[in-house]
């Protein structure tokens, strides 16, 4: 004979549990829409924050007055690209390298938004002595920015070498 109470017990505990199964993959994908957020938005800032926009424009302004040979240099600590500016970015983008390693940000999205700017910046800000940006020094004070983007130069490297 069925005994209805064992098979309605039965059919509640495996939809109980597939219930729980479908929650927590509902929460797991929650979670990582948030850090794809979190990630665009501190992305954002490098274009919207009115203080990286400023640094960012003192930098260019410096850069440009170096490049061109008919205007007057300009002095780094006058408010043109100040050491204090060069700081503020790198610490701005070593954040964003500090948030990536503890899982906070996204790598992919990181790269695809602003892989390009922080190499660049870099590349502009080891070529100015009065920075004294040595590579030893930028790996020393900028650990995870330096690991991030020597990870993304190797890898890139590597794909080059492999479709040659």
């Amino acid at each position: 004979m069925l005994d209805w109470n064992l098979l309605f017990a039965a059919v509640s505990a495996v939809a109980t549990v597939g219930l729980v199964i479908i929650a927590w993959k509902q929460l797991g994908d929650i979670k990582q829409g948030q850090r794809n957020w979190a990630t665009l938005q501190v992305c954002d800032k490098y274009d919207l924050d009115p203080i990286i926009r400023t640094v960012v424009s003192r930098l260019k302004n410096y850069e440009n007055t170096r490049l061109d040979e008919t205007v007057a240099p300009v002095d780094a600590n006058n408010g043109y690209g100040s050491k204090d500016d060069s700081i503020t970015l790198l610490n701005y983008f070593d954040a964003i390298a500090i948030g990536m390693e503890q899982g906070f940000y996204v790598e992919d999205i990181v790269t695809d938004h602003l892989y390009g700017i922080m190499d660049g910046w870099i590349d502009i800000l080891m070529s100015w002595d009065e920075l004294e940006l040595t590579e030893a020094n930028f790996k020393n004070w900028h650990q995870h920015l330096y690991k991030y983007v020597d990870g993304v130069r190797s890898d890139r490297n590597k794909v080059r070498a492999k479709n040659k």
